[in-house]
């Protein structure tokens, strides 16, 4: 009788998952910019791959939504290693302090936010890509203008005060380093999860 591979895989990404929320558990007890930097080329390095398979598989599917997420990615992850280069202590911006990366962290978020919501309008609507790349590309230009050229953008954290109520309000994750750590821990375990859950779908 052949073994089921379903079970040895749902194992094994178990066991990835885990290693992989053990290792940034230690990293944050350690160094907490490591930990951040490891957490963010992750999530960086993830959503140019979402782009990468959305946009190289636009031909073959029907369905505009993951090709609108896909596009919304690449810019998502453009912002989000400003963040990680902006955080404090990294020294790449040392003049801004921590607001810069704090901000930049909002319109990430905020981007993120806006593409979810417009990305099902999509599902069965005809999807313009290369104005897609044009509004995003816009929008992102604009949003780093009012943070580094115009200094517009809500103030987001004082150095010696902490997070101003704009961020607290926003972004309740943010308000504490305990909180935003174990927040990108979670995000971790819920990919985990869907690595899991997907083979044994797949296979049923």
């Amino acid at each position: 009788m052949k073994p089921d591979n379903r079970y040895y895989r749902w194992l094994r990404n178990g066991l990835g998952g885990a290693v992989v929320m053990a290792a940034l558990y230690f990293f944050s007890l350690h160094s907490y910019i490591l930990f951040h930097s490891i957490a963010e080329v992750f999530s960086v390095i993830v959503a140019v791959g979402i782009f990468i398979i959305a946009w190289n598989s636009r031909r073959f599917i029907d369905n505009n939504y993951f090709v609108f997420i896909g596009i919304a990615f690449l810019f998502l992850g453009i912002v989000d290693l400003f963040h990680t280069l902006a955080y404090k202590g990294m020294g790449v911006f040392p003049e801004y302090g921590a607001n810069l990366a704090t901000q930049l962290w909002l319109v990430t978020r905020y981007l993120e936010s806006v593409s979810f919501f417009l990305a099902p309008l999509f599902i069965r609507r005809r999807l313009n890509s290369y104005y897609m790349f044009f509004g995003y590309g816009l929008a992102v230009v604009l949003l780093m203008a009012s943070i580094f050229y115009w200094d517009i953008f809500p103030t987001a954290f004082i150095d010696g005060s902490g997070l101003t109520p704009f961020n607290a309000c926003v972004n309740p994750c943010q308000r504490s380093r305990s909180s935003a750590r174990w927040c990108v821990i979670a995000t971790a375990a819920r990919a985990s999860a869907a690595a899991m859950v997907r083979p044994v779908i797949s296979s049923s």
